[in-house]
């Protein structure tokens, strides 16, 4: 079975991280996407993300790639941590309803897409270097 690569940007100010929520799929996600045949990871990550909340960010480095299976599809989702640098963060309205400054220690509140319930117990256990 081939492997869907996804590519986002984790964006963390202050202990929370910044999701969006996607009304389709009923839970919150990074913004991110489907990586393109002719682009890197890393490109993929500055497109979706400006694409999702409409800000320039720069990517400091990558930091995880997690592997999941949704509705019998493999996805493996890289995240890059990454800043805003220029732009408010918002959600499209089409695509995803609302933006979410999520406290990671309260993750397990929120109806989290697979990839994000892995990154914050990553997080949460410092596995992550951010």
């Amino acid at each position: 079975m081939d492997k869907i690569i996804l590519s986002g940007c984790a964006i963390i100010e202050d202990e929370k991280l910044l999701l969006l929520y996607k009304d389709r799929d009923d839970f919150y996600e990074f913004p991110g996407g489907k990586v393109e045949e002719d682009e890197t990871i890393n490109e993929a990550a500055l497109r979706e993300t400006m694409e999702e909340i409409g800000c320039r960010v720069k990517i400091i480095k990558h930091l995880i790639a997690i592997e999941f299976e949704k509705e019998g599809k493999i996805y493996l989702s890289h995240k890059f941590l990454a800043k805003i640098e220029a732009g408010m963060p918002y959600a499209d309205g089409i695509e995803h309803s609302d933006i979410l400054w999520l406290p990671i220690k309260d993750y397990k509140k929120y109806n989290l897409a697979p990839n994000a319930i892995i990154f914050c117990e990553k997080y949460l256990n410092k596995e992550l270097d951010v």
